[in-house]
């Protein structure tokens, strides 16, 4: 019960989130086609959409269905693409900003 609630909850806030972050790598990229900086964001954000529909969604969906040592390693695990591909983003909105 506690993890349906806490995907629930989650979803309600990455959710919005997410399409935030999807809305303006599109923008960043539509301003600046030839950007490769662009590109390379606009792709880190498609690498997080993927791994969250494909890996994460489906683990925590397995986890509704009651405690699984395994998918909990496997979440946390699978968990740094995302870690990795959002602060290789974040390290090029900073460079975008101060440039």
């Amino acid at each position: 019960a506690w993890h349906t609630e806490y995907a629930r909850r989650m979803g309600a806030v990455v959710g919005p989130l997410m399409m935030g972050e999807m809305a303006g790598a599109v923008w960043w990229w539509w301003q600046e086609p030839a950007s490769v900086w662009a590109a390379l964001a606009f792709g880190l954000v498609v690498v997080n959409w993927l791994s969250t529909g494909l890996v994460q969604v489906p683990l925590h969906r397995k986890l509704a269905l009651g405690y699984d040592a395994g998918a909990i390693r496997r979440l946390v695990v699978t968990n740094w693409i995302r870690t990795v591909a959002w602060t290789a983003r974040a390290g090029l909105m900073f460079g975008m900003i101060v440039t």
